[in-house]
C-alpha cells in the first residue's frame, strides 16, 4: 500500500493525465461536435483552442502543485482529500455530460482511471468527517463563484 505521504505527488501526476488527454483532443472534439448537432445544449459549449485550453491546465496544476505543498507542509490531509474528492466529482461530471451528449467526451478515459486509483487510496487514510465536509463545501463555493465570474466575463464585452 501507499504510504499517505505519496499522495501529495501522485495526485497531480494523475490530475494530468486526465488533464494531457482533454488537451489532445477536446478543443477538436467539441468543433466537430457543435459542427454535426443543432442540439440546444451543445450549441451553448464554448470554443477553444488548445492553446487557451492549456494556458487552463497550466493555470489549474500549479495551483494544485501549491495545495498540495501547503496541505504537505502543514499535515493538512483533510483539505487534500476534500480536493481529490472535489476532483472525483469532476469526472463524474463527465459521465453525466457523456450521457447528455451520447458520446464519450475526452478526459473521460484517464479521469475514470485517476479516480479509481485515487479513490482506491483515499479509503485507507482516516480523515475527521465534519472538518472533510467542511473543506468540500468550500471548495465547491470557491468553484461556484469562479465558475460565475468567468461567465459573466466570457459573456460581457468588455474583454
Amino acid at each position: 500500500m501507499i504510504d499517505e505521504s505519496s499522495l501529495y505527488w501522485l495526485f497531480p501526476i494523475l490530475f494530468m493525465t486526465h488533464e494531457i488527454e482533454e488537451i489532445i483532443f477536446l478543443p477538436r472534439f467539441v468543433e466537430r461536435l457543435k459542427w454535426n448537432n443543432s442540439n440546444k445544449v451543445i450549441e451553448k459549449i464554448p470554443s477553444i483552442s488548445s492553446f487557451q485550453f492549456t494556458i487552463i491546465v497550466i493555470e489549474q496544476l500549479i495551483l494544485i502543485i501549491l495545495l498540495s505543498f501547503y496541505c504537505y507542509m502543514n499535515n493538512n490531509i483533510s483539505l487534500y482529500i476534500a480536493l481529490i474528492i472535489v476532483y472525483i466529482v469532476h469526472i463524474l461530471i463527465h459521465y453525466i455530460q457523456s450521457i447528455v451528449i451520447k458520446k464519450i467526451i475526452p478526459g473521460f478515459y484517464m479521469g475514470t482511471l485517476s479516480s479509481i486509483v485515487l479513490a482506491y487510496l483515499l479509503i485507507t487514510i482516516e480523515v475527521d468527517l465534519k472538518e472533510l465536509v467542511g473543506y468540500i463545501l468550500i471548495i465547491l463555493l470557491i468553484i461556484l463563484i469562479c465558475t460565475t465570474v468567468y461567465a459573466t466575463v466570457r459573456n460581457s464585452k468588455v474583454f
